[in-house]
């Protein structure tokens, strides 16, 4: 009888590693997928445009940055009152970019024909002393 129970247990152990071997191979054969090549999705496309309603939209944020940037330096400074040109706006050689307040410079030139003025008063009468004949005739 124990000759019996040993067969038996050597006969359902070998029938079930095959029963296991055989579904895993069965299964690995029979229910494999097959494998497709898709190419990947283009990052960019371009389109012809179509006259339509815009069915959807998109909202993006991005950093944007100019190709070059040149700074602007004055040869005078001074308060700017108005900023003709607007933030990207593309401009020209000789294009006006800033207003810069007149005031203190209409002063300035002011007192310097003032002192221009004085000046040459006290070069005449200077010359006047040294010269007489040519003060009198208004050389100088």
């Amino acid at each position: 009888m124990k000759k019996n129970r040993n067969a038996f247990r050597s006969k359902v152990h070998c029938c079930s590693c095959c029963c296991c071997f055989g579904c895993a191979c069965g299964e690995s054969y029979s229910f494999r997928q097959k494998v497709v090549y898709e190419a990947p999705i283009p990052l960019v496309t371009v389109a012809n445009p179509v006259m339509g309603q815009i069915s959807e939209t998109l909202t993006l944020s991005a950093h944007v940055e100019a190709r070059s940037m040149i700074p602007v330096i004055p040869m005078v400074r001074g308060t700017i009152l108005e900023y003709p040109v607007s933030v990207g706006q593309t401009v020209e050689k000789g294009d006006l970019l800033a207003v810069i307040d007149e005031e203190p410079f209409k002063q300035q030139m002011l007192q310097a024909q003032a002192a221009y003025t004085g000046y040459e008063k006290t070069f005449q009468r200077i010359s006047g002393l040294y010269c007489p004949a040519q003060s009198e005739l208004g050389l100088f």
